[in-house]
């Protein structure tokens, strides 16, 4: 890139609040030579969203990518271009642009910014205005706020009006029309009739000679502002054509095929054979004055072999390419038609036009980026307690960058979402987040779940009641198990905090199946001792057996109303448990269990069924001082 064009860039960066990146490539045509400098999305980042503060900072900003090549694999990866192909020759005008961009950043083609879907694709109908070679500019913009263009060479060729009319040597019409030896082509039809001022400006293009204009009239019927007067002056002046007897040129009138031979081998400057022995040409006498033109056009490869030439043969347009197609001025011409090697130059000021609108809007997405550049934690919450073994980070990051937390780097999406676990401990887990030049810290409380309970409903309230002591440090818990008295007492008194660790046998109360070996005697005789619990009427606390649902409910009353716990100490309303008659010696346990919110309504209560253990601790959790304890240790600002 040329100097003068690096300080048209970097004047519009010096003027910017931030720094502008321009890159030229071709992701299809893999280059050889290129030579940049790739930087990372993190060192990118950083000079998008940072005032440069110096001229310096400015200028390593800009960086000048010629082509992408095997280096840059990064880009042809998300970026790429099916249609048009390269170097590409059609007749048609409009199109199909097509290609893919998975960054799903602004895409333009010659400046303007066209719809890229939200799979990455798009596709433009793209008109070719004009004739002849032209530079096609496919622009993308990265993440990186890096400028990306892809340039695809296209030759629009013109055909003739009435092409569809032929079906040989379609192709040969269609060059010739694109060359300069016929005048306004775009005016011209192959059926239409070969004149002599076709013939002399055709002359006067293959001969190459300079031609000045005329300011009078060279023949009375070719006036001096006549399309091909100088032509016409040039091939009679140098007697390649002349003038008829009557002192006109006629350059309306149609060329004959032997006019076309002559003038040609004139023009060429073949020579003739005077001693000619062998025509080819059965109508051409050997002694005719003809007959040495006609050799060295055929010698010439003027015209083309064949049994009969037809000398008086008025040529059409379509004749005469056909016979001019095989001069050498004519095959470089085609060959310098099709060669895109030279022609598709651009000025600094036609580049500049078709890169400046991305760039304009790359700086406009700058500052937009600075004023809304946000981190947001979506998971975990601040002072959330995570029933895990992993906490999971999700979030947004605006722009998209790598962040790091607790110093391990975290990459999201080209959207800016991202996800990463980190292994915790039980307890309070602080996760320290150093993004956009922030630093934002972030406690959680982690407690881990019982292994059977993954995805459960009561899993958070097992996790909790075990850490707090509640339940005993078990691997699995069973929710669907039947909870034993002697288990119902153990967890009670937990909670409740009913243990003495003084008590003794001697201070046992009609109990006679609990010894001192069994591991829940302290528990049982802590209940029974505080009129909570009670024996049978044989003095038996039946320890294995399974407690049912009328018990416990009638315990767990009993536990808060010793302690002073519950706020409602009576019923009114509507009872919802049809099952429990208001005679029956559960109803006004179940009535204040109700009535204080330990249990929901519904249609039965099922007092004689047994108790389960997720049932119990769904009930134990909502106590008064299991309820304090919860925040005290997991809420407690």
């Amino acid at each position: 890139m040329k100097l003068k064009y690096l300080l048209v860039f970097l004047l519009f960066i010096v003027v910017s609040t931030f720094s502008s990146i321009k890159a030229e490539t071709n992701s299809v045509s893999i280059s050889e030579g290129a030579n940049a400098v790739k930087k990372t999305v993190q060192d990118i980042s950083a000079e998008v969203l940072d005032e440069v503060s110096s001229t310096d900072n400015k200028t390593k900003d800009v960086e000048l990518f010629e082509d992408i090549t095997e280096n840059f694999s990064e880009y042809t990866d998300k970026i790429n271009l099916f249609h048009p192909e390269k170097d590409l020759i059609t007749i048609k005008s409009q199109i199909k642009i097509k290609g893919i961009n998975r960054y799903l950043t602004a895409v333009f083609i010659d400046g303007k910014k066209i719809e890229v879907r939200n799979d990455g694709r798009f596709y433009f109908d793209y008109d070719l205005l004009d004739y002849g070679k032209q530079v096609l500019f496919i622009t993308f913009t990265t993440p990186e706020y890096q400028i990306l263009n892809i340039k695809r060479k296209i030759l629009k060729l013109y055909s003739p009006i009435d092409i569809e009319n032929y079906s040989e040597n379609r192709k040969d019409y269609t060059r010739f029309f694109n060359t300069d030896f016929l005048y306004e082509p775009t005016k011209q039809k192959l059926a239409a009739n070969f004149t002599r001022a076709d013939l002399a400006y055709f002359v006067a293009k293959i001969t190459g000679q300079k031609i000045e204009a005329l300011q009078t009239a060279v023949f009375e019927d070719v006036a001096s502002d006549f399309w091909a007067a100088k032509e016409i002056k040039n091939v009679v002046d140098n007697r390649m054509m002349a003038e008829f007897p009557d002192g006109t040129f006629r350059p309306d009138e149609p060329v004959k095929k032997i006019e076309y031979i002559i003038t040609m081998v004139r023009a060429l400057g073949c020579e003739l054979d005077q001693e000619a022995q062998e025509l080819k040409y059965d109508d051409v006498k050997l002694g005719h004055w003809t007959a040495k033109f006609v050799n060295a056009a055929r010698e010439n490869k003027i015209i083309n072999d064949s049994r009969n030439l037809e000398s008086n043969k008025v040529l059409t347009i379509s004749d005469f390419i056909n016979f001019a197609k095989n001069l050498a001025q004519v095959q470089k011409a085609f060959a310098d038609l099709e060669d895109f090697s030279f022609g598709y130059e651009m000025s600094e000021q036609m580049e500049d036009e078709r890169i400046l609108p991305a760039i304009s809007f790359l700086q406009r997405r700058k500052e937009e980026l600075f004023n809304k550049r946000n981190i947001e934690i979506i998971e975990p919450l601040a002072g959330e307690v995570v029933v895990s073994r992993l906490i999971s980070f999700k979030g947004h990051i605006f722009p998209s960058e790598e962040f790091t937390v607790n110093k391990v780097k975290v990459l999201p999406n080209m959207g800016g979402f991202f996800r990463s676990d980190f292994e915790a401990h039980e307890g309070v887990n602080t996760f320290n987040i150093q993004s956009l030049e922030k630093s934002v810290t972030r406690s959680v409380f982690v407690v881990f779940p019982f292994s059977d309970l993954k995805n459960h409903w009561v899993s958070e309230i097992a996790a909790k009641l075990r850490y707090i002591g509640v339940l005993d440090n078990d691997e699995n818990f069973y929710p669907k198990n039947n909870l034993t008295r002697g288990e119902f007492a153990f967890q009670l008194t937990n909670a409740f905090k009913l243990i003495d660790e003084e008590i003794s046998l001697k201070d046992i109360k009609d109990i006679k199946d609990v010894s001192e070996e069994n591991p829940y005697y302290t528990a049982i005789f802590a209940l029974v001792n505080n009129g909570i619990i009670k024996g049978d009427k044989k003095g038996l606390f039946k320890p294995e057996s399974y407690i049912s649902r009328g018990e416990a409910i009638t315990a767990i009353v009993r536990a808060c109303q010793n302690q002073g716990l519950l706020s409602k100490t009576d019923y009114e309303g509507d009872f919802p448990f049809k099952d429990i008659s208001k005679n029956h010696w559960v109803r006004k346990y179940v009535e204040l269990a109700y009535a204080n919110d330990l249990i929901t309504a519904s249609k039965r209560f099922n007092p004689n069924n047994s108790l389960t253990k997720a049932e119990f601790i769904v009930i134990l959790y909502k106590t008064p001082p299991v309820k304090n304890t919860i925040k005290e240790v997991f809420y407690n600002d």
